[in-house]
């Protein structure tokens, strides 16, 4: 089995389809699992629905799982720019995405994360990957946000959620994650013929 990490976002839409591309031959998906985590991100609603949307569309199992990981230092990303940095958080979704048959599991960790996330670098994925004896697919690692957004222009992206304000039907269009959806969406229509 294979366990895609999912959260609702365009990377891990994108990321899900090029998976059941590569492993599947978009044919028979029943070797994917759809895992979404709820750790009491404040966004944990949206991107729950978002998340589903996504797995029904690609034909991949939903499940959904808690995991105890402190939110607080995410408000960063709330209402004002930067890095949201909640520490271990990638080794904990790791660790609840291993699964009974689960041999390997996919995370979204993007070229514009290493600056700020050292978590999602490939060389701490490694030793993770020997340490925690599973197999880390990172298939976006050397894409950035326009990169996803040009392989990912087939999918419905406007189906998928990127903001982490709680109290908004809508993204908000002000959070660091909105700032970098939409700078990625421009910079990749600026390109089109």
């Amino acid at each position: 089995m294979i366990s895609i990490l999912i959260s609702g976002g365009m990377d891990s839409f994108v990321m899900a389809k090029l998976i059941a591309e590569q492993y599947c031959n978009n044919a028979d998906h029943s070797n994917l699992l759809g895992v979404f985590i709820d750790w009491g991100q404040p966004c944990v609603k949206q991107e729950r629905a978002c998340a589903r949307i996504c797995c029904d569309y690609l034909d991949i199992e939903f499940v959904e799982y808690k995991a105890d990981i402190s939110a607080k230092e995410m408000s960063i990303g709330a209402r004002r720019p930067g890095p949201r940095v909640v520490p271990g958080r990638n080794e904990a979704f790791i660790k609840t995405a291993m699964g009974m048959d689960t041999h390997s599991v996919v995370i979204g960790c993007i070229k514009d994360d290493h600056k700020h996330y050292i978590d999602c670098r490939r060389e701490h994925l490694d030793e993770m990957e020997t340490r925690l004896d599973i197999n880390i697919l990172t298939p976006l690692i050397d894409m950035t946000k326009k990169d996803i957004v040009k392989v990912g222009r087939a999918l419905p992206l406007h189906m998928t959620w990127s903001c982490y304000q709680t109290s908004t039907v809508d993204p908000c269009g002000h959070c660091s994650s909105c700032g970098e959806r939409s700078s990625a969406v421009l910079q990749y229509k600026s390109t089109w013929p």
